[in-house]
């Protein structure tokens, strides 16, 4: 069985990432964009998540990214500062495969 491997975010991920970010703003409205992100607005975006100390998240398999995650800041209010807003992505491919029983996380 292929081992999931989950990992911080390097810089050679973006392109993968945005391939699966755009297909969903292409094909659905989940994301609430309508224009598709360049490889620059993810790298400002990333920056912005990673700079505040929060993570984001590759997970990859078979040495492709198949999907990432990120925590953002729910609110700026004091009684927020320990809550964030988790999202999720899986390349389209992946949603109907069988789910993995080893995870490698680094």
């Amino acid at each position: 069985m292929q081992n999931l491997t989950i990992r911080s975010i390097a810089t050679h991920d973006l392109e993968s990432i945005a391939a699966i970010y755009n297909h969903y703003i292409r094909h659905t409205a989940i994301s609430f964009e309508e224009v598709e992100v360049t490889i620059e607005q993810l790298a400002q975006r990333v920056d912005a998540v990673t700079s505040s100390s929060l993570p984001w998240l590759v997970a990859e398999l078979s040495g492709q990214v198949v999907g990432y995650a990120y925590a953002g800041k729910f609110h700026q209010r004091s009684a927020y500062r320990f809550t964030v807003e988790a999202t999720v992505y899986l390349a389209h491919d992946m949603r109907q495969r069988q789910r993995h029983r080893h995870a490698t996380v680094f």
